[in-house]
């Protein structure tokens, strides 16, 4: 099984979220689930809706860990070989670039990224 990575704008009056765009590496294996969290420093929750000003903090540090400490999380890698640490970092980056690119039009509070 994989995530499935969006981002979303919250529609005014009726408290429901529109998915606008998502990540090219939108779809990683659940198996990294713990090593995104623990590089994040971030105990994300599946299907919740998090502000994507807040979300570029965790992506941002994910990305340095990852990028820079790698051994640290080299024992969170699936055994069964099913995700990388390569794969995960193209995650990180893909999200950081897919908000970047929204935020171009709408402003980071009105953003939402959502781990499905």
């Amino acid at each position: 099984m994989s995530y499935c990575i969006g981002v979303y704008v919250k529609v005014e009056g009726c408290g429901k979220f529109v998915e606008t765009t998502y990540p090219d590496y939108y779809k990683p294996t659940y198996n990294l689930g713990k090593l995104f969290r623990a590089c994040m420093d971030w105990q994300f929750k599946n299907s919740e809706y998090y502000r994507c000003d807040n979300v570029m903090e965790y992506v941002e540090k994910g990305i340095k860990e990852l990028e820079h400490n790698s051994s640290k999380y080299t024992k969170l890698l699936p055994s069964n070989g099913w995700g990388t640490m390569s794969g995960a970092i193209e995650t990180l980056r893909s999200i950081r670039e897919c908000i970047l690119e929204e935020n171009e039009d709408i402003p980071l509070k009105c953003l939402y990224l959502r781990w499905e």
